[in-house]
């Protein structure tokens, strides 16, 4: 299923009557619908060498929009692997009971804030235990096997840390009993249910598949969605636990209820990778320096001519809600398709 058959699928869903519309769904749905349009404002860009114009229409940039988040996860898997520490990490995975995730689909921008605030705490104080300064980067998940409902929490560890003399200790066997029984009393509510559980994995290359992973699941979008089934009432998804077929209404509903609330931020840095602590972060980095990764310069991203592979020149540029003059750059009456290109004339 590509980008705009997904889309159809979420409106038409929609308008059907099958789900309720509130208000902030409409609003998604409205940025969806103009995302990489006219609506959003363009770019034209030229090529100095086969003299074509392509035109680029801006994203919308919101949460779960088909069109647009494939590049948005791409920058922030980017952004996190250059701020990892060249040493190995540990991947911890905090598991709720199934009482919290009905308290998340309840009040989902109370529940995470309280699940970071228990297992931040967790955190501390295993630092303060272990004696060492460690970098924590934690990510709220709410979702399962086939889009289902399953609140919980990544967290990529540094498999050690600074100790009081500077110098760079490894962690050892971490003390994942006591660390749930703090996450629980942090909480408070729900320690007799049963779900309490830290799964853990060490990663000696340094933690990037794991980012990868992460970041395929940010902006809203949570699985691969390969299409309708042949009678076209299910949509056949597939992740990593399977392939799993929802009926239209329940994918369309659970697709939406992932997507995190407007201002709520699902990714905290804690320890050596938060900015309150620049300063060990780069003691951090002297102190693993016979660790370093060769580091592959990357090259400021270029648009390029689809004919001729030559670096395209920025010549016009339009507002969202302004009326671009695409007749002028070559392009026939009506706006035309997110980068096509034109070889007609300039006027």
């Amino acid at each position: 299923m590509d980008k705009r058959e997904l889309l159809s699928l979420l409106v038409e869903t929609y308008q059907s009557g099958r789900i309720p519309l509130s208000a902030e769904i409409e609003r998604l749905l409205k940025a969806y619908q103009g995302c990489r349009t006219v609506a959003m404002g363009c770019q034209i860009y030229r090529c100095d060498c086969c003299e074509s114009s392509v035109v680029i229409y801006n994203p919308c940039n919101k949460h779960g929009c088909p069109i647009c988040y494939k590049k948005n996860q791409l920058r922030w898997i980017e952004i996190i692997k250059k701020k990892l520490l060249p040493t190995r990490h540990i991947h911890l995975t905090f598991c709720f009971p199934e009482a919290m995730t009905q308290q998340w689909l309840k009040d989902g921008r109370c529940t995470v804030k309280e699940l970071f605030r228990a297992v931040k705490k967790a955190l501390k104080k295993l630092g303060q235990s272990l004696g060492l300064r460690m970098g924590f980067i934690l990510v709220f998940q709410s979702h399962g096997k086939g889009l289902s409902y399953k609140a919980h929490i990544h967290c990529l560890i540094t498999d050690g840390g600074l100790d009081k003399g500077g110098k760079w200790q490894s962690a050892g066997v971490l003390p994942l009993a006591k660390m749930t029984e703090w996450v629980k009393e942090s909480i408070g509510d729900y320690q007799e249910e049963k779900g309490w559980k830290i799964h853990v994995s060490r990663h000696n290359q340094g933690g990037e598949a794991v980012v990868g992973y992460w970041g395929s699941r940010r902006s809203g979008v949570v699985t691969d969605i390969e299409g309708l089934t042949s009678e076209g009432e299910m949509v056949r998804t597939r992740d990593r636990g399977g392939r799993v077929c929802l009926d239209k209404a329940v994918f369309v509903e659970r697709y939406f209820k992932h997507i995190p609330p407007k201002g709520l931020v699902t990714a905290r840095h804690c320890g050596l990778y938060s900015n309150r602590q620049k300063e060990d972060y780069q003691k951090a980095k002297s102190a693993l320096k016979g660790e370093q990764r060769e580091e592959v310069p990357q090259e400021p991203y270029k648009e390029v001519c689809p004919k001729c592979q030559t670096e395209l020149r920025l010549v016009a540029e339009w507002a969202a809600g302004s009326n671009p003059d695409f007749i002028r750059w070559g392009y026939g009456v009506g706006p035309p398709e997110h980068r096509e290109m034109s070889t007609g004339k300039v006027l």
